[in-house]
């Protein structure tokens, strides 16, 4: 009987081979919808989830033409230097290279309220998903 020899099925498999019953994560992304510039931004990926349970790592991209960020941990900050809309991301692999996206829009502005009055109880946010603090966030999906 031929033995079949995978060279591949060791610790390291290539990126471009799916693992057989791996599932890959599945990523979400919480940002404010509006934001001030000068001010540090938190990011959190942290209701990104991987139903196989892997660990995961996270890569931002601050679409503001800095560096991407890798991190073990799913929150980060990003202090943004002006006015502009930018496409935040970020993107969630697992330990056999599998990888979702997730992504959202930030205004940031230099014109920003203190404290923020963007939304209340009385006044739900016009863009975003939820209020919290007078800001609106928004919860971004799986690309």
């Amino acid at each position: 009987m031929p033995v079949l020899v995978v060279p591949w099925l060791g610790c390291n498999a290539p990126e471009d081979v799916g693992v057989v019953g791996n599932s890959p994560p599945e990523a979400a992304l919480r940002a404010p919808v509006i934001a001030p510039i000068g001010v540090p931004i938190r990011l959190d990926a942290s209701a990104a989830i991987d139903l196989d349970g892997d660990p995961l790592t996270y890569t931002f991209e601050f679409g503001d033409g800095s560096e991407a960020l890798a991190s073990p941990s799913p929150v980060v900050e990003h202090t943004f230097d002006h006015a502009m809309l930018v496409t935040v991301a970020v993107r969630v692999r697992d330990l056999f290279n599998a990888e979702a996206w997730a992504e959202q829009d930030i205004a940031l502005r230099a014109d920003y309220p203190s404290p923020p009055d963007f939304c209340d109880a009385n006044r739900p946010c016009v863009v975003g998903d939820e209020c919290a603090a007078g800001i609106c966030y928004a919860n971004g999906g799986g690309l």
